[in-house]
């Protein structure tokens, strides 16, 4: 339990504090295990080289760029890991690595730029490993030497050799170290290292000397003394300050002695007194630290050297902006100044210790002198420089900036009711407008002093009644009060005679006041008198009681942009500027035309409250989209919102005001904004550009090495969809940064991508390209150097200059030598021919001499030899070969078979059926019954006269050649070319014995001319085969080449066309109009996956080109190929379905139609996700290669895309018009 003294004294303390800091509306910004850090215990911080943060955790190691954390853990599978997930403490060494100090793996060291952790582990058996895996915290000494604090001992690093010098405590030598267990560190500017521990000591290394000299605390000392030091750092060249578990403390270095160092300090006994967790020095000087009073009480302290003064910052529960509730571990200021604080389950804190550009009053319980509303509607500055703030339902503030003192009067009219403006009287005195359904309210006159007030109606009497109690303005003159009312018209208080003259809009004159609902009064310089109503804007001739009004024309340009008129001003060069519901107005006097500037000229929003000029002569212009500042000299915006302070994005009708000294007040619906327009300064800090991650297709790379530390990265000329992501390390509002990059080489100017920090690149020809990254701030200061990386994209071998050439050579080298080749085989086979014809006939000439007396036709069958064996084409010898058996007997019936032998099969290429020539038909080898191959097999004759003798060749042989009825007569004889056999040759007849010897014995003689000539020509043809077969590869490559070019043309143009439109059924249409240019898409389709009913739409779908109705199926269908291409997130190949797809199913579904035998299925991938299937399939088998498998799938990519584009702008375009709505 705790003692009630001290539990009310931090209960006072927590009170007190608030208002030490009650000027300056610090907002914390919180990052945690949600926003992707690996866990929420933050143990130490460092920034790097490069700027980026990490972060050490209980649970892993974090680097984080603005957008995303990266976490590094232990992993036992991975020597390339942390040797220990428990970070305790980290450093960035001058060389940009990053040393981490674990709970119980030694020392770590993670080179950013390679991905590479090296592990320093303790090893019993080696004195140069370090003392203990225990590390606590580690530092670089000015000399580039890691130091590292263990439980047992201290540790030097010597990078050269890899090994650590120990340093341990020695009970016999004082000049030893003080504890082995090691607390923190410090290098001080003398080049000394300061050794914090846990037993009143801190201990001083001299490395010159090699000496350790101890720094107790002693009992004469002014303080308690401390048991854990924390935390050391420089508080000035001179004196370290030192964080204890009982406050700070500070030594001197020159006199060696603790001193108090914030003795003539404000408010420094509490930073004195209680345990200072962690201490860092910020960009401006001031020392921040985080206090722990006990396990549930804790504040963060400023400690200001330049002021003297201690500052602190406690937790709100009810502020969520406000610090975090928890003790704090580690701080760290990083280069552009932003704080950063690590919480002992909390994640992490952040803020800008800079006071934000705009103050903001606003109504906080946690203050004791704050709003009693946040909706502030009326503002008026006092001579005395205090502030009059009227609400719409708590009565009206009085606030004395310089002593942030608050008053509050609600009473009688003021209670509850809507104070809509205040305008000064006479000294001491303000006339208060208010909106209310009191009888005797509206218009009160109100003393200052007194803090007592007399209704209008107690001052003009009841018979001067107002014309609405609902009062919105008021303008003060010498002698008239003007009331401008919500629904009564206009009144003119006269002060002198007491009397009211109302002013009411009347249809049926035109001179009338345009409405009864007055937004406000105005009295310009040259003494016209403006009213602005929700009706229109009017200029009064108040001699003539009289009103030119001035409305919104629809058909007129030159016209006021709206009838609703919030507010007039007339600036110091006399232009009058109309607030609008819809922009603002200058106005044109003379000839009564309006100019609008609007959100198209870069307005934050076209609903304009006011408008006050600055000395500068530029404009600040309250909307309900943030304040805004217009310079019209550069005719330029620019723009504030939430984030620099303001109260609220939006603001209220008539709640702006400009004081004595320039000083502006803006009030909304958040409170109240106080600023002074020549302190509104931008954010000067100019961040570093960084690319952080490179992925393909989609996927991220995870290279051999930081793509942030990149300077060339090549890819393959297949990898034509890039991405990049990258970052401006300005950390405070990441979400305001801007982008811009181009890609020399590709984009002929720069791409302005926004707040957009990614860009993506498709169909990138090879070649060299440098991508160049520019960034913002959040102010919009651009780094106008940015970061480039330079991209190589080597060409596929078939597109360099040296296969061109290649190609030329070797096409120019097959036709000359196959040329040469051909000629010289051609004049070889001609010499062989006539060799053997000369042969062969000497040969015929012989027997024909011998048989002359017995054969009376053998000159007539030597001429047809002679005619046979001249010609070298296969098919006019075989029509010879007819044309002589017909001429010599009866050759009605009559074949001619070639042998293929590496096929195994006969082909008959003539056959004579009753005179008519039939088609070529084609017998295997090895077919039963079958005459032709048996003789081919046998190389043996097959003659008879009767069909009943042909068992005795071929038993159960089909007879049937020639028709319907089997023949009788049959010679049918092999075509023999010394032992091989090239074919047979065959006769037939329907009559019995139709062949006499004569005829078998001419048969005999032409089937040797028939083979010797069919033999010449078969070598002929095999010879202009191979010069054919040659030549067309050559320009079957050829064809290649140009169509690979033309169909990359053609995706290109495809992928433009496709993500060039937000309309996803024109999408549809382009691309089955497209691929049908680039393969077989006899069916087509684009089916969507919607995980929220389980199913897949197919929406999208043609077959033989007609367009299928939609339908759904269900994702439990585990035998459709959508489906498991969905769940695989893996394409699907085939080109033979009916014996392949057990590949992927266990069964064949067909959803609809006829089923395909080819297809391939893509799956739709955005990031991580699959969207869907986009699919191709023909009827025919063997359609689709792996060149159609990479078009889908870079069709795939494009639809992907263009799906997410559409989605994205559907969503846009629904919440337009529930806004509109």
């Amino acid at each position: 339990m705790q003692h009630p003294r001290f539990f009310n004294y931090i209960v006072l303390l927590l009170f007190s504090v608030t208002a030490t800091f009650s000027q300056v509306n610090y907002k914390f910004h919180k990052l945690g295990v949600e926003s992707g850090l690996s866990q929420n215990v933050v143990t130490s911080m460092v920034e790097d080289k490069q700027g980026f943060l990490w972060f050490g955790t209980m649970s892993g190691l974090n680097k984080y760029d603005g957008y995303t954390f990266k976490s590094f853990h232990f992993n036992p599978r991975d020597t390339n890991s942390l040797a220990e997930s428990w970070v305790t403490n980290l450093c960035c060494s001058k060389d940009g690595n990053i040393w981490v100090a674990t709970r119980q793996g030694g020392l770590n060291r993670l080179d950013p730029g390679l991905n590479k952790i090296t592990r320093f582990l303790h090893d019993h058996n080696r004195k140069n490993s370090i003392s203990e895996n225990i590390v606590t915290c580690v530092i670089q000494s000015a000399n580039g030497k890691i130091w590292a604090g263990t439980t047992d001992g201290l540790n030097v690093f010597d990078g050269a050799k890899d090994d650590f010098t120990r340093f341990y405590k020695n009970e016999k030598d004082s000049n030893s170290l003080a504890e082995n267990a090691i607390t923190s560190l410090f290098e001080d500017a003398n080049g000394n290292i300061w050794i914090g521990s846990n037993k009143n000591c801190i201990t001083e290394y001299n490395p010159k000397q090699n000496k350790f000299t101890r720094h107790y605390y002693t009992e004469s000392a002014t303080l308690l003394i401390p048991n854990i030091i924390k935390s050391i750092t420089a508080f000035t060249p001179e004196t370290l300050m030192i964080g204890t578990n009982r406050g700070l403390r500070f030594f001197d270095l020159a006199s060696g002695k603790f001193i108090n160092a914030l003795q003539n300090y404000n408010h420094a006994d509490t930073v004195l007194r209680f345990d200072v967790s962690t201490i860092c020095k910020g960009k401006d000087g001031k020392f921040w630290c985080g206090i722990r009073f006990s396990n549930y009480a804790f504040i963060f302290s400023c400690i200001d050297p330049a002021t003297k003064s201690v500052g602190y910052i406690a937790p709100s529960l009810n502020n969520p902006e406000s610090v975090s509730y928890e003790t704090m571990n580690a701080s760290l200021a990083d280069r552009s100044g932003v704080i950063w604080i690590g919480f002992n389950g909390k994640g992490i804190n952040y803020f800008n210790p800079v006071a934000p550009k705009f103050f903001h009053l606003t109504k906080n319980a946690n203050y004791l002198n704050h709003l009693s509303s946040e909706y502030i509607y009326a503002i008026y500055e006092d001579t005395d420089g205090s502030v009059w703030i009227g609400t719409s339902d708590r009565g009206v503030n009085h606030y004395f900036p310089s002593s942030q003192k608050m008053e509050y009067f609600d009473k009688g009219i003021m209670e509850n009711n809507w104070c809509s403006d205040i305008k000064p009287d006479v000294p001491g005195k303000l006339w208060m407008a208010f909106k209310t359904n009191q009888i005797d309210g509206g218009v009160i006159l109100f003393d200052t002093k007194k803090g007592s007030y007399q209704t209008i109606d107690e001052i003009a009497g009841k018979e001067n009644l107002l014309s609405s109690f609902t009062v919105r303005v008021l303008l003060n003159e010498k002698n008239v009060l003007w009331i401008g009312t919500a629904d009564g018209g206009l009144d003119r208080f006269d002060k002198k005679t007491k009397s009211m003259t109302v002013y009411r809009h009347d249809k049926k004159n035109k001179n009338s006041i345009s409405g009864d609902e007055v937004s406000d009064i105005f009295r310009d310089r040259q003494g016209n008198l403006w009213i602005g109503t929700r009706s229109g804007l009017n200029l009064m001739d108040e001699k003539n009681q009289s009103f030119t009004n001035y409305i919104y024309n629809p058909r007129d340009t030159t016209c006021i942009s709206s009838n609703y008129v919030l507010g007039i001003l007339q600036d110091k060069k006399n232009n009058l500027w109309i607030s609008t519901s819809h922009g603002i107005n200058l106005m044109n006097i003379a000839k009564g035309t309006f100019r609008l500037y609007s959100t198209d000229n870069g307005l934050p929003d076209n609903f304009v409250y006011g408008m006050l000029e600055d000395e500068s002569g530029n404009f600040w212009i309250s909307t309900n989209n943030g304040l805004s500042e217009f310079n019209p000299l550069k005719n330029s915006f620019r723009n504030f919102a939430v984030s620099d302070g303001l109260q609220s994005k939006e603001f209220n009708t008539h709640a702006w005001h400009k004081g004595k000294s320039g000083k502006m007040y803006f009030g909304g619906i958040g409170g109240l904004n106080i600023f002074h327009p020549d302190s509104i300064h931008d954010n000067t800090y100019i961040p570093p550009v960084v690319i952080t991650s490179l992925s393909i297709f989609g996927k991220e790379q995870h290279l051999d090495s930081g793509i942030f530390a990149k300077k060339t990265i090549t890819l393959k000329y297949s990898e034509n969809f890039i991405s990049f992501d990258f970052a401006s390390l300005d950390y405070l509002y990441p979400e305001k940064n801007e982008f811009s990059c181009q890609l020399e080489g590709f984009d002929k100017d720069w791409i302005q991508l926004g707040h957009r920090h990614t860009i993506s690149y498709s169909n990138l020809d090879p070649g060299e390209y440098t991508l160049h990254v520019k960034a913002t701030n959040d102010d919009g200061l651009w780094n106008e150097v940015g970061t480039r990386l330079k991209i190589i994209i080597p060409p596929p071998f078939y597109k360099t200059n040296l296969f061109y050439f290649l190609c030329v050579l070797v096409v120019g080298s097959i036709v000359f030598l196959t040329y040469k080749s051909r000629v010289k085989n051609l004049l070889k086979t001609k010499k062989l021919l006539e060799e053997q014809v000369n042969e062969r006939t000497s040969e015929i000439e012989k027997q024909k001499e011998e048989i002359s007396a017995s054969y009376k036709n053998i000159s007539e069958i030597s001429e047809i030899g002679r005619l046979i064996t001249s010609s070298l084409n296969l098919e006019s010898i075989l029509n010879t070969v007819y044309e002589g058996v017909n001429r010599l007997m009866d050759g009605k019936f009559f074949g001619i078979a070639i042998y293929d032998e590496k096929n195994s099969t006969i082909e008959y290429q003539l056959f004579i059926n009753s005179g008519k020539r039939l088609d070529n038909f084609v017998i295997p080898l090895d077919k039963e019954g079958s005459l032709a191959a048996w003789c081919v097999r046998n190389k043996k004759e097959l003659i008879t006269n009767n069909k009943k003798e042909i068992d005795e060749y071929v038993p159960a042989a089909p007879l049937l050649l020639s028709g319907d009825d089997d023949t009788e007569s049959i010679i049918m004889l092999p075509l023999l070319i010394g032992k091989k056999c090239i074919g047979v040759i065959t006769v037939q007849s329907f009559q019995q014995n139709a062949f006499t010897n004569f005829h078998l014995e001419t048969i005999r003689s032409i089937a040797s001319y028939a083979a010797i000539a069919i033999d010449n020509a078969q070598l002929v043809e095999n010879l202009e085969e191979i010069v054919t077969d040659r030549t067309k590869e050559v320009v079957l490559q050829k064809e290649q080449v140009e169509k690979a070019f033309i169909n990359t043309r053609i995706l290109n143009h495809i992928g433009q066309q496709v993500t060039s439109t937000l309309d996803f059924e024109e999408i549809f249409l382009k691309l089955y109009e497209s691929v049908n240019k680039l393969m077989d898409a006899q069916c087509f389709g684009i089916r969507i996956y919607y995980p929220e009913r389980n199913a897949v739409e197919y929406s999208f779908e043609f077959e033989n080109g007609i367009r299928n109705e939609a339908f759904d199926v269900a994702m439990t269908e585990d035998n459709n190929y959508t489906v498991w291409c969905i769940k695989h997130n893996k394409e699907i190949f085939i080109n033979d379905n009916e014996n392949e797809y057990f590949k992927y199913v266990e069964k064949i579904l067909v959803p609809w139609g006829n089923m395909p035998a080819s297809l391939i299925f893509c799956p739709l991938r955005a990031g991580n996700r699959v969207i869907g299937v986009i699919t191709v399939q023909s009827f025919s088998k063997n359609v689709y290669t792996d060149y159609h498998l990479d078009i889908l799938q870079t069709l795939a990519s494009y639809t992907s895309i263009a799906w997410d584009n559409a989605q994205l702008y559907n969503k846009m375009e629904n919440k337009v018009k529930e806004r509109t709505s």
